[in-house]
């Protein structure tokens, strides 16, 4: 499947990407049909006024809006939003690019990691004790970004 969200890509490149991910994910019928009306609005909205901040920003809303509903659709029970692409590590206080065995083998001691999609700084897991992660790693530092973290 092609992404649907390439006409609005230009309003945020990883969100859009972030939602071609999860399409490829998520398995549902009536998802084309919904997903299509909602593109349509944001792309009718861009062409009354695509310089407009304040329209970039509505579309930029309804795509993540698009991203909460896949999450909903998707076996992901935990996001993480501002990892770092590099850290200070533990073992020898140096800094080391945090890849997606770093970011799995982190989380596994918190949980098993089912599964584990990471793009532009956001990490999708599927984990057990997913509740207890979040209130555990939300608002922490790792190297100079303070991560979020979401329980879907």
């Amino acid at each position: 499947m092609t992404n649907p969200t390439a006409s609005v890509r230009f309003v945020d490149p990883g969100l859009c990407d972030r939602i071609g991910t999860l399409l490829q994910k998520v398995t549902d019928p009536t998802l084309p049909q919904s997903l299509s009306t909602r593109l349509t609005t944001v792309t009718t909205l861009l062409k009354a006024n695509s310089k407009s901040p304040t329209t970039k920003n509505k579309v930029r809303e309804v795509l993540q809006q698009i991203e909460k509903h896949l999450l909903k659709k998707s076996t992901y029970n935990l996001v993480i939003r501002n990892v770092p692409t590099l850290a200070i590590s533990s073992y020898n206080g140096k800094q080391v690019v945090v890849t997606y065995a770093s970011i799995r083998d982190t989380m596994n001691q918190f949980g098993k990691v089912s599964s584990l999609c990471m793009k532009y700084g956001v990490a999708y897991l599927e984990m057990t004790n997913n509740v207890y992660t979040h209130n555990t790693i939300n608002n922490m530092q790792i190297g100079n970004n303070i991560i979020r973290t979401e329980v879907i």
